[in-house]
C-alpha cells in the first residue's frame, strides 16, 4: 500500500508547474487546487505558486478565481484581502463562495470562514432525516458537488452537520 506522501506525482504535472488528471492531458485548475491543498512536500515549490498566480491573473470567471485563491493559500500566500474583498459581493455563485470558504480556513481565518458557513447553510440547506445537501438549483451535479464542498468545509470547521453531508454523498453516489 502506497501513502499519499509516496505518490510520485511528477508524471501528472504540466509545464506550467500545475497537475493534470493523466501523464498526457491538459492542466487541471480544480485537480491542481485539491491536491495543493493537500500541502505534499514532493509539491511545494515555486511553479505551484506561479501557477495559482497566473490563474488568478488570467481568470475569466468567478468560479476559476476562487479555485485559483484556493490553490494559492493552500501555499500559505497571502491572499485574505482579496478573498475578503471578493466576498463583499453577494452576487458571487454558491460553488465559488465554497472555494472562498476553503481559502479562508486555509489562510487560518476561521471565524469568517464559520460565519460564512452559516450564512451559507441558512440560504441552501436541505435536511431529510439523516441526510443534509446544499441546493441552490435543481442541477443534480450542482447539488453533489456543492455538497461535496460543504461537507470538506464542515469537516475542517468540525460543524455538527459534516455526518449528515456525507451521508448524502455516500447515498446519492
Amino acid at each position: 500500500q502506497i501513502t499519499v506522501e509516496e505518490l510520485n506525482l511528477n508524471p501528472y504535472r504540466t509545464q506550467d508547474g500545475a497537475l493534470a488528471i493523466f501523464p498526457y492531458a491538459t492542466t487541471d485548475l480544480e485537480l491542481t487546487a485539491f491536491i495543493g491543498s493537500m500541502s505534499l512536500d514532493n509539491l511545494s515549490d515555486d511553479s505551484l505558486a506561479s501557477y495559482f498566480y497566473s490563474s488568478i491573473s488570467s481568470s475569466k470567471d468567478m468560479l476559476s478565481l476562487s479555485q485559483s485563491l484556493y490553490g494559492i493559500s493552500s501555499q500559505t500566500q497571502p491572499v485574505l484581502l482579496q478573498i475578503n474583498s471578493l466576498l463583499e459581493d453577494d452576487k458571487i455563485p454558491l460553488n465559488s463562495q465554497l472555494y472562498l470558504g476553503l481559502s479562508l480556513i486555509k489562510t487560518g481565518d476561521t471565524e469568517r470562514a464559520r460565519v460564512l458557513y452559516k450564512t451559507l447553510l441558512g440560504k441552501y440547506l436541505v435536511t431529510e432525516g439523516d441526510f443534509s445537501h446544499l441546493k441552490s438549483d435543481n442541477d443534480k451535479d450542482n447539488v453533489l458537488q456543492n455538497t461535496a464542498l460543504i461537507t470538506i468545509m464542515s469537516s475542517q470547521l468540525s460543524e455538527p452537520e459534516a455526518p449528515n453531508f456525507l451521508r448524502y454523498l455516500n447515498h446519492e453516489q
